[in-house]
């Protein structure tokens, strides 16, 4: 067993020197074999070293102009709102089939205002959240490098008031479940294409407000003081989770 858990054979040839026939034999000989899953993971990791920008699936390159979202979240891909609102306006639609906007502010925050079309989760909802993207059954078969590959993408961009911290969970909680789903057909990927809007809510208001429904609502309002602590509580059981999981998977090639 490999330290990955995953399994390889040996074939063993025991070759010797016979005194009595003095036959010479060769000493034995070690040949490993892998599986096809630790084949698969084997070229993922050297096309991710080898091909700048290409999907953790290591199927295609991302479609969308990205750049890595800092020190505190280096395994995220981030958008800037320019590029939001150009996705909005239709301008990538050769490319993209569809895209779900995932707004994790509370619930406060977003009925002040939000972007137009986003959907509205919150921490503590883990399991109607996972579902609503996620299918119970694994891909079939791990997906093939081909840069050709001309399918329209299917993604998801994440976003909270200033996206450093609640939009980042959000956006490792469903990788994390994606990669535990498909484990047995490394890297394969349900959402392999999922972005983080640069800087939140507030920068895409501040240069997009027609592209918003209603205005922009801080977490801080004094005016929602008493929905900010119920939303903290009720929160608080999960979020005790959220560090440890997103310092584990940050050091990893999501």
């Amino acid at each position: 067993v490999t330290p990955g858990g995953l399994m390889c054979e040996r074939s063993i040839s025991l070759q010797e020197n016979n005194p009595c026939t003095g036959a010479s034999r060769k000493k034995p000989s070690f040949v490993r074999s892998h599986s096809e899953n630790e084949l698969s993971i084997m070229k993922s990791c050297q096309l991710k070293e080898e091909v700048e920008d290409i999907l953790p699936d290591s199927s295609r390159l991302y479609v969308l102009p990205t750049f890595a979202s800092g020190s505190k979240h280096p395994s995220l891909r981030s958008i800037n709102c320019g590029t939001l609102a150009d996705l909005i306006m239709g301008r990538h639609k050769n490319n993209v089939e569809s895209f779900r906007i995932v707004d994790v502010r509370y619930k406060f925050e977003y009925d002040g205002g939000h972007i137009r079309g986003a959907e509205n989760w919150q921490h503590g909802e883990d399991d109607q959240f996972l579902s609503a993207f996620l299918p119970s059954a694994p891909l079939p078969a791990p997906p093939q490098y081909c840069l050709e590959n001309t399918e329209k993408r299917n993604i998801l961009i994440f976003h909270c008031e200033f996206s450093s911290q609640r939009g980042p969970d959000f956006y490792m909680k469903l990788r994390e479940r994606d990669r535990q789903l498909n484990k047995d057909v490394y890297p394969g990927l349900h959402y392999p294409e999922c972005y983080l809007l640069h800087l939140g809510y507030k920068e895409f208001f501040k240069n997009f407000p027609d592209l918003c429904t209603g205005n922009y609502t801080e977490m801080i309002d004094p005016r929602h003081e008493n929905d900010l602590r119920k939303m903290r509580a009720k929160s608080k059981s999960w979020s005790g989770g959220t560090v440890a999981r997103t310092g584990r998977m940050g050091r990893l090639h999501l």
